[in-house]
């Protein structure tokens, strides 16, 4: 399988992917020893690994957390930026805060979709967002300041968003105004 071919620092975080590339054309359980890194990332380019989903081609998709791109590894072990949404700056906190933007959950919708949580710096760009199969964003749903999204999952035609701030939101697939479905 081909590997990625950028240059990598000394501090690089590596990432084994097999296993859940396995899935995809192999049996459930890899025999000991079948372990192998596809994919190294380069923590001091803030590349973090967050989500990790498979379509039905057997693509690999990866979410970077800090840097807000989608990486897509093909069957054939080509490795691509997918999509990249909106970040002001990879890693820098919000207004003077703690937290950085962050790329959250992917979750896999209906004809090649992916959907994305992204804690944005700034209100326009935070909510979820749906890429296309050609790796187009756009958000179709906005969330607040008072909302640090982390879990996505989309059943039937409703995506639910965890909020690691204690409730569970729920929305239309299509897009539109989150509503509290679940409150700790």
């Amino acid at each position: 399988m081909p590997r990625n071919s950028r240059a990598q620092s000394p501090l690089t975080s590596v990432i084994l992917l097999t296993l859940l590339a396995a899935l995809c054309v192999q049996p459930a359980v890899a025999a000991p020893g079948d372990v192998e890194t596809v994919i190294l990332f380069d923590s001091i380019a803030m590349e973090t690994p967050e989500s990790v989903v498979v379509d039905a081609q057997g693509n690999i998709f990866i979410g970077s957390a800090f840097t807000a791109e989608i990486y897509k590894l093909a069957p054939d072990g080509t490795l691509s930026v997918h999509a990249q949404l909106p970040v002001a700056a990879v890693g820098a906190p919000c207004d003077g805060g703690t937290l950085p933007a962050i790329l959250g959950a992917l979750t896999l919708g209906k004809r090649g979709k992916l959907y994305g949580n992204f804690a944005a710096c700034e209100l326009e760009n935070r909510g979820v967002w749906q890429i296309e199969p050609d790796g187009q964003a756009e958000r179709i749903i906005e969330l607040g300041f008072d909302v640090l999204p982390n879990g996505l999952v989309l059943v039937d035609d409703r995506l639910y968003v965890a909020d690691s701030l204690g409730s569970i939101l729920s929305a239309p697939r299509g897009g539109g105004a989150a509503v509290i479905w679940s409150a700790d």
